[in-house]
């Protein structure tokens, strides 16, 4: 049986999706052979809205941001 949800379409995202949703500690993000991105949020499951603009539990992902002792 196949689920009938949908999810958002992978094709357009807004850029606060791409500033902060990809860099967020939960958030998850693959990419399909075409090479768009998609972004599950790990707080709901689901895929983040395309033209989400605002997230209340935006929490930087530390392993992705530059270690404060780089120069």
């Amino acid at each position: 049986m196949q689920d009938e949800q949908q999810g958002p379409s992978p094709e357009t995202t807004s850029s606060y999706v791409e500033t902060h949703c990809m860099t967020c500690a939960a958030g998850w993000t693959r990419r399909d052979e075409e090479g768009r991105s998609i972004v599950v949020c790990l707080l709901n499951r689901e895929p983040v809205w395309p033209d989400m603009v605002h997230c209340n539990r935006y929490q930087p992902d530390e392993a992705l941001s530059p270690h404060p002792d780089a120069t």
